[in-house]
């Protein structure tokens, strides 16, 4: 049978000492109230206590209190210290999930979180792209900026969740703690577009080497059309999962919030912070030799062999030199489309046998033919060999110093005149004056911030009506007042303009006898406002005239520099190789000089036996004749070197200077493969003066297109919204705007 409560004492327990005793002689039985169920963890007894907190306190806020009223009864000595006490549920999940994310605190608990591990793997990979530890740094900037926005847009979203009681508070929970881990690996990339081109332009990938403030400013310039396109598609698919309301947006709000604010604050700042930095880095860079780019383009330039040949020189110079110029900008050109067609048509009339491979030879003469057995014993008696180990003899310098010669090559030549050239100089400059003024130009399409501040104080004398004696008012309306106002303005390439602007008006009124409600009060209002011209100045084309005129100026002065460099080029040239031919000619008088004189020196000795009076006086004549002849080579010679040091213009060889500027370089006529019909497209379509020509077409369309715009009607068409608030405080007129009434 089963016990009752009294003869439970009588139930017999065996010991290890006294044997089986009953179990009333080792406790008493007392009545108590006890819970139905007794839990238990890890061995202890426990007490699960269940809490809920109010809306909008977040997870991490109700720990605390709880902390502290634990804290609070522990001191007081309600709760002893044998009881411990741990959380489950809600608030164990988020204490691993921040332990996960950011660590426990210590340092390899905070180097092994999910936050630093995404940074670390971020910047190794970024660190083999560029194949440097220093330009990575740069570009992980942009991570605390997004972070920033990250926190302001969260915050923003907080604030909205409160305002509107439809709307589940938004705090930061796991979902949103994602979204800065993502933020990691998205806005690096406009850093990396930025440090990446800036790279290529100073290698001179997409055309001649930059200097490294050049490249970065082009890199902006080239890739922030593709930095807000991105961006923006980004923030635009991210923005329904902000603002679209829904069941279980609440989930998503937070992580959208936070990728959305990140990527517009990162944008904004990347095209500013990034330049910046990575322009200080390179310049720190170049003043320590560590800037890899400049090394591996003066390689580049080290390797490139010289001309051989004057004909291929100047084919070369006239087939490069287009490209030697900056690259920008590059615009749609009808115009050129049509001369290309006009050029095709007419090398068509040319005919295939024409324009077919040609390939320039020599053919030996009649002299040569006759001697043809004994012409290489000719060539090693008189030929060029015989004048190479010539010591070529030039008039003593008026200075009485030593015979000064200084040798030069071709490559060395044309550098020295077309940097040194006054002209080349000039047009240089020109084209970076024309380069700022194309974009000042641009800059009409920038955005535009304006505000404007007014502050003062209306005092109007008004009319009093009067109405059977009595005066219904006062005879002075007297305010205090201040506005202020704010926004941006960005032009239309199709003529219109789109503004949005906000304002808020302070006003405190003074007259006596007149109350208002409120006062003061506090007015502001938003608004939006299109603005498009559907008559005159319509469309892109019109817009952009002054714009592409400014643009064609700005081609126009770089066809200019070429044409300079091509002239300077060729006479650089030109002065080289008559050099070459004065050296040449001297080195052949000298010869004939003194072979002559050997001549007269024989026959002077053989008068006695068999020379006659007759030929002596003949190689005595043919002597003189041939040391006249010398000292007229000799003065072609400095002519030749006065003539190519005006065209070096070089501080270290002046005009008046003695010195002798001797070739290293011997002229050579080697034949050459050439095609007709490839030599005359190539300069018909890259002379300057064409494409000057082009221009000139390009501007009078233009100027038509502008000037027969300017005759239609003025017909604009303006559309806007605006939205006004009004109450006694700043901030109940913000919140008027969304009032219902």
């Amino acid at each position: 049978t089963r016990p009752n409560l009294a003869t439970v004492g009588e139930t017999p327990i065996a010991t290890t000492s006294a044997g089986v005793v009953p179990l009333a002689s080792l406790g008493t039985l007392q009545r108590v109230n006890s819970a139905p169920q007794i839990n238990r963890l890890n061995r202890r007894r426990a007490v699960t206590l269940q809490v809920s907190p109010p809306a909008g306190m977040a997870v991490e806020d109700a720990i605390t209190k709880i902390e502290g009223i634990l804290d609070r009864n522990r001191a007081a000595g309600v709760i002893p210290p044998t009881v411990l006490t741990t959380y489950t549920g809600t608030a164990s999940k988020l204490a691993s999930v921040q332990e996960s994310m950011f660590g426990d605190g210590t340092i390899p608990g905070t180097l092994g979180s999910a936050m630093v591990l995404a940074l670390i793997v971020v910047y190794l990979l970024m660190c083999a792209l560029f194949q440097s530890f220093l330009r990575p740094l740069v570009i992980m900037f942009s991570v605390p900026l997004a972070t920033l926005g990250g926190f302001a847009a969260l915050y923003g979203i907080h604030v909205w969740s409160l305002m509107d009681p439809h709307l589940p508070v938004q705090n930061l929970d796991i979902l949103t703690m994602l979204g800065f881990v993502i933020l990691i690996g998205v806005v690096v990339n406009n850093a990396i577009l930025i440090v990446h081109q800036s790279r290529n332009f100073m290698l001179g990938e997409d055309g001649d080497p930059m200097p490294p403030r050049r490249a970065i400013a082009e890199a902006v310039r080239s890739r922030v059309r593709p930095i807000f396109m991105g961006s923006l598609t980004s923030v635009g698919g991210m923005a329904p999962l902000v603002f679209m309301p829904g069941s279980g947006s609440e989930l998503y709000r937070g992580l959208g919030s936070v990728v959305v604010g990140g990527l517009i604050v990162s944008t904004v700042f990347t095209l500013i912070l990034v330049p910046a930095l990575f322009g200080l880095l390179t310049q720190l860079q170049e003043k320590l030799g560590m800037l890899t780019e400049v090394k591996e383009v003066e390689e580049k330039r080290a390797t490139r062999g010289p001309a051989t040949a004057a004909a291929g020189a100047l084919i070369l110079a006239v087939l490069v030199l287009p490209g030697c110029v900056g690259n920008e900008p590059e615009p749609y050109r009808r115009t050129t489309h049509v001369l290309h067609e006009v050029v095709d048509a007419q090398l068509r009339e040319l005919g295939d046998e024409e324009t077919r491979p040609q390939v320039l030879s020599q053919k030996p003469t009649r002299v040569e033919e006759t001697l043809s057995d004994s012409i290489d014993e000719l060539e090693a008696e008189g030929g060029p060999q015989s004048l190479e180990s010539m010591d070529l003899q030039v008039p003593a310098p008026l200075d009485g110093m030593a015979d000064r010669r200084r040798t030069v090559d071709l490559r060395w030549v044309v550098n020295t005149a077309t940097t040194n050239n006054l002209a080349v100089q000039f047009s240089r400059e020109q084209v970076e004056v024309d380069r700022e003024g194309y974009k000042i130009e641009a800059a009409v399409f920038d955005p535009t911030l304006f505000s404007d501040l007014e502050v003062g104080t209306d005092d109007v004398p008004t009319i009093v009506p009067n109405i059977g004696g009595i005066p219904l008012g006062t005879g002075e309306s007297v305010e205090d007042r201040a506005v202020v106002r704010a926004g941006v303005r960005q032009m239309i390439e199709t003529g219109g303009s789109l503004e949005a602007s906000t304002g808020l008006r302070w006003a405190d009124n003074r007259t006596s006898g007149i109350a208002y409600s409120p006062d003061p009060s506090y007015r502001t209002d938003l608004a939006l406002v299109f603005t498009q011209p559907l008559l005159q100045g319509r469309g892109s084309e019109v817009t952009l005239a002054e714009l592409n005129l400014r643009r064609n100026q700005y081609e126009r002065s770089e066809q200019v520099l070429r044409q300079d460099l091509s002239l300077v080029m060729e006479a650089a040239e030109n002065a080289y190789w008559d050099l070459v031919e004065a050296w040449r000619v001297l080195a052949i008088q000298q010869q004939l000089t003194e072979r002559g004189e050997e001549v007269e020196r024989v026959l002077g000795e053989r008068r006695a036996f068999d020379a006659t009076p007759a030929e002596y006086s003949d190689a005595l004549a043919t002597v003189e004749s041939r040391r006249a002849n010398l000292v007229r080579a000799q003065r072609v010679v400095g002519l030749a070197s006065d003539r190519l040091k005006q065209l070096l213009n070089d501080p270290e060889l002046p005009l008046i200077g003695e010195e002798l500027l001797v070739p290293s370089e011997a002229l050579e006529a080697d034949p050459f493969e050439y095609d007709l019909r490839r030599l005359m497209l190539t300069a018909v379509r890259q002379r300057p003066e064409v494409q000057s020509a082009v221009l000139s077409i390009e501007d009078t369309e233009l100027r038509g297109k502008v000037a027969a715009n300017l005759t239609d009607p003025i017909l604009d068409l303006r559309v806007g919204a605006t939205v006004i608030g009004q109450d006694g405080s700043a901030g109940g007129s913000y919140e008027g705007w969304w009032d219902d009434e």
